[in-house]
């Protein structure tokens, strides 16, 4: 990529964003059935929109939420990295 660290997560997320990648967190509500209205305490929910697959929602573990973000944040990473020609990441 482009850098190590932190300071390197702003250059390559508006990359991301030319090359068509959108992301956010917001609070929200949601009804009695939905995954995420199921999450308690420090559980975690994930929610992805695809072209490949359509929506995908994961949801578990309870962890140190900065643990956590910088885990979604390198796979935001992972998949922007796979989408260069040419590149491939494992």
């Amino acid at each position: 990529m482009d850098g190590a660290g932190p300071r390197a997560a702003p250059r390559r997320l508006r990359r991301a964003r030319r090359r068509g990648f959108r992301a956010g967190v917001e609070l929200r509500l949601y009804g009695q059935h939905h995954p995420f209205a199921q999450l308690r305490g420090s559980m975690k929910g994930l929610r992805a929109v695809t072209e490949e697959m359509g929506a995908l929602t994961v949801t578990g573990g309870a962890s140190d939420p900065r643990a956590t973000a910088a885990a979604a944040l390198k796979d935001l990473e992972h998949a922007v990295a796979a989408r260069r020609p040419g590149h491939l990441y494992i």
